[in-house]
Formats: structure tokens, C-alpha cells, sequence
């Protein structure tokens, strides 16, 4: 396995992975969860924050398969708490250049394994939190179904809502705010989920 993280002025050097990961978004967004307001006639699901300054990451396998996709993008420019839900966080929105926005993570459902925890999601959460370490992001903010709470806790995170659950197109959806630290590397640990299990490559 190896990962790929790709910043989004660069997309057009990786077109065909890119393009697989849009298409494997809206596979997982829309046809299997149902978001049908991101629905595409091309079958790829990119929206207004996919520019220069978002950071893709991308889980291949050992022939380049997309196995696991998710998306990084700084709070201090538009991204979708702010934009799109900002009454998730009634209270405020964190920003700033040390606190960067967790989103679009999907997974191809033969890289799944059983319960809440899969072998994909828990191989990209620590390649996501190894990044933000070495890189000086110091929290990450996301929204999503509740039970994103009791998996962020899994982890080792300290996940603090920033306002309460909200019915966003007939589901659940909240929002938080997470520290990044070193102790959150030992709810990895603990989960079985080895230290640098990729082969990183920045893109």
C-alpha cells in the first residue's frame, strides 16, 4: 500500500487518480448514502472547494487501485462548515492556519472490514494524523453523522461538538472540533493499527 497526498493546485499532474477519486466520492455520497443534491451527470462528486488549496489524500493498493479517499482544507478559506453548514457551529467556527477542516472520507466497500472500525478507515485516520503532526496542524474540525463522536473517541481523539445535532437533507449531522496531538498516535495502537503502515509519497 502506499498513500498519495496531492495538493490541489497539483490535480492536473494526477488527472486519472483524481478523476478515479471523484468517482469513487459520489459513488460513495450519492449512490450508496443517498446525497442526491451532489449528484453529477458524469458520476464524479467535486464541489466548490476542490481548488488550489485543498489537500487530497489517496490510500492505492499494490497495482494503484483508489482503495481509501479524504480531503484537508484550511479553515481560513471557504470550506464547508463555513460555507455550507455554518449553523452546525451556532457559536463560532474555528479558523486559522493551524486548524484545518476533516471531510470527504470514502472508502471502496471491498476495502471494508466489520463494525465500526474498518482497515481503510483506520489506515487513512492515522496517515491524516501523522500529516497534521508533521506539519504543524494542530486541530481539525468536521461535521457528519453523530456516531463520528464515538469513533473519533475510538481513536484517541477528544472530539468537542460545536452545536447541537441538526436534520441536514433527512439526516442526522453534527459538527466539532478535535485537537491533534502525539497521544492520539496510541488510540492507534490500541486499535491495532500500526505506526506508518504506507508508504507516504507527497505528490
Amino acid at each position: 500500500m502506499r498513500l498519495l497526498v496531492i495538493d490541489g493546485r497539483d490535480i492536473a499532474r494526477h488527472a486519472s487518480l483524481m478523476d478515479e477519486a471523484f468517482r469513487l466520492r459520489h459513488r460513495i455520497f450519492v449512490e450508496e448514502l443517498g446525497w442526491e443534491r451532489l449528484r453529477k451527470p458524469d458520476g464524479r462528486e467535486i464541489d466548490q472547494f476542490d481548488v488550489e488549496t485543498a489537500r487530497h489524500f489517496l490510500i492505492l493498493d499494490e497495482r494503484d487501485n483508489l482503495r481509501v479517499y479524504t480531503r484537508l482544507l484550511p479553515t481560513q478559506w471557504p470550506h464547508l462548515l463555513s460555507d455550507a453548514y455554518p449553523q452546525l457551529a451556532p457559536r463560532g467556527i474555528p479558523r486559522g492556519p493551524q486548524i484545518w477542516e476533516w471531510t470527504r472520507l470514502a472508502i471502496d466497500p471491498k476495502y471494508r472490514g466489520d463494525g465500526s472500525w474498518s482497515r481503510g478507515s483506520g489506515e487513512m485516520a492515522r496517515a491524516v494524523v501523522e500529516h497534521c503532526l508533521a506539519n504543524g496542524i494542530e486541530q481539525m474540525t468536521w461535521e457528519g453523522h453523530p456516531v463520528w463522536v464515538t469513533r473519533f473517541l475510538e481513536m484517541g481523539f477528544w472530539p468537542t461538538p460545536l452545536g447541537p445535532i441538526t436534520d441536514i437533507d433527512g439526516g442526522p449531522v453534527i459538527a466539532g472540533v478535535m485537537d491533534v496531538t502525539p497521544d492520539v498516535l496510541d488510540g492507534f495502537a490500541g486499535r491495532g493499527i500500526a505506526a506508518t503502515p504506507l508508504h507516504a509519497v507527497m505528490a
